[in-house]
């Protein structure tokens, strides 16, 4: 029964502070997350709105901003992260990539993001909604910051107590080590199930976005346009 009714157990915010920890993280994301980030760039330019300034919260490494740039040459990007390690990971790929003038990369806390009203329009989050120690006051500077008319789209890890022992195998079976395994396992179990990230959104700034999940890729999906006249 414990797989059926295990409640969230979250993470700290500030999991990658450190060098070591950063870096671990680059290399598990580059090796077995590419397909989440690729699939939210496309997903991005299904979007219908004219963008050009894109803010991604939680930029860890800089892997989905790099995707992004490559998918859409006229986006201006900035990424905003916690850690100053995983920023400068996310530089130096950048600058591998020939995208310093297209990426910005800015140390800054979610829940009080340091950009004025109405700066971006589209805001995206991979792999950060777990993380976030005050959810509601993330989604509030996020729809602060969105221009009327703009989007939102954050994905996260889902929870799905049912399928931990599934979890566990597709983990092995894709080569993960002892280590990365328990990093992605203990990720999802810091995730929202659909359920409570309906119940979240509705509480908050975001509260007419739609959650959908994305069972191909095991993600929990989030996508909200701010009113025109917000």
């Amino acid at each position: 029964m414990r797989f059926f009714n295990s409640p969230r157990v979250p993470l700290r915010e500030g999991q990658f502070i450190d060098s070591a920890a950063a870096r671990f993280y680059h290399e598990h994301a580059r090796r077995f997350m590419m397909p989440i980030y690729r699939g939210l760039a496309a997903e991005a330019g299904k979007i219908k709105h004219n963008i050009k300034r894109v803010l991604d919260i939680g930029a860890g490494s800089g892997i989905l901003e790099i995707e992004l740039a490559k998918a859409h040459p006229d986006w201006r990007i900035t990424g905003v992260d916690i850690s100053e390690e995983m920023l400068k990971i996310a530089r130096d790929s950048a600058a591998g990539e020939g995208l310093t003038e297209r990426i910005d990369f800015l140390e800054g806390k979610a829940d009080a993001l340091p950009f004025k009203d109405n700066s971006y329009d589209l805001v995206v989050s991979n792999a950060s909604l777990h993380l976030w120690a005050n959810p509601k006051k993330v989604l509030q500077e996020i729809g602060r910051v969105t221009v009327r008319g703009g989007y939102c789209l954050i994905w996260d890890n889902l929870r799905i107590p049912a399928f931990y022992p599934l979890f566990r195998m597709v983990g092995w079976g894709m080569g993960m080590n002892k280590a990365q395994r328990k990093m992605w396992l203990r990720a999802i179990e810091s995730g929202y199930t659909a359920g409570e990230a309906k119940a979240l959104i509705k509480s908050s700034a975001l509260r007419h976005a739609g959650v959908t999940i994305n069972f191909k890729l095991l993600e929990l999906c989030i996508k909200w346009q701010k009113d025109q006249q917000t």
